[in-house]
């Protein structure tokens, strides 16, 4: 699953990276902030499979922990 990769920028001055996908009710999706990564986790064998069956039910949004992955 191919993702546009976006930034929102904290208070602090931090950018956090994030992208959506699907459609239909919101869902967050969280992972052990050491192998969060917003490209590498939908891109995996079995987690990219698992997060592209969410996204077909549902606005999925995918977010690296600050510090981690591309954040």
């Amino acid at each position: 699953m191919e993702l546009e990769v976006r930034y929102v920028t904290t208070s602090d001055g931090v950018r956090i990276a994030y992208a959506i996908a699907g459609s239909g009710p919101p869902m967050v999706t969280f992972s052990d902030p050491i192998a969060s990564h917003v490209q590498l986790g939908c891109s995996h064998p079995v987690l990219g499979r698992f997060f592209q069956e969410m996204a077909r039910r549902n606005t999925v949004l995918f977010f690296d922990f600050r510090g981690c992955g591309l954040s």
